[in-house]
């Protein structure tokens, strides 16, 4: 009888270390796009210029590219700075709402020329407000996954 309980202890301890913590956050939705479905995990945290910040893996059912978004908390509210593997953008909360902007500052890693490119700036500039409220979490990753899609000029760019 102990040695089935240790093995079971054993059993669970590894399955945590190859599965990971069942405590992560993951959201699923539909992108409505051609993408598919999607779904937000929780990953490591990333540092960015001495931060640490929360980070989630965004993946389509279409697409094998996953998508990295970090979480920049203020004191108010959290900022997303979205990254595919070939443009960014970040969805910001402020007092006027919730919408995508360019990326800049600390947070840019691609150069502006590349990823104009890629990036639709007439949907850029639509997505400039797609909430007039403070959005949990939750809310506002939903809402990234279901959006971001439309910000590539060509939807392949994210395939």
């Amino acid at each position: 009888m102990r040695k089935l309980s240790i093995a079971t202890t054993l059993l669970f301890i590894v399955s945590i270390l190859f599965v990971g913590p069942v405590s992560a956050k993951t959201i699923q939705g539909q992108s409505n796009s051609t993408l598919g479905t999607y779904q937000v995990k929780e990953i490591a945290p990333v540092k960015i210029g001495g931060e640490e910040l929360q980070a989630y893996q965004l993946s389509y059912e279409n697409s094998e590219n996953p998508i990295t978004i970090l979480v920049d908390k203020t004191a108010k509210c959290s900022n997303y700075i979205v990254r595919s593997k070939n443009f960014e953008v970040r969805y910001v909360c402020n007092r006027h709402g919730f919408g995508a902007k360019l990326v800049n500052g600390k947070f840019q890693r691609f150069d502006p020329t590349v990823n104009s490119y890629y990036l639709n700036e007439k949907a850029l500039e639509n997505q400039g407000k797609l909430s007039t409220k403070q959005l949990s979490d939750e809310e506002a990753l939903g809402l990234i996954a279901a959006y971001f899609p439309s910000l590539a000029k060509d939807v392949k760019f994210l395939m």
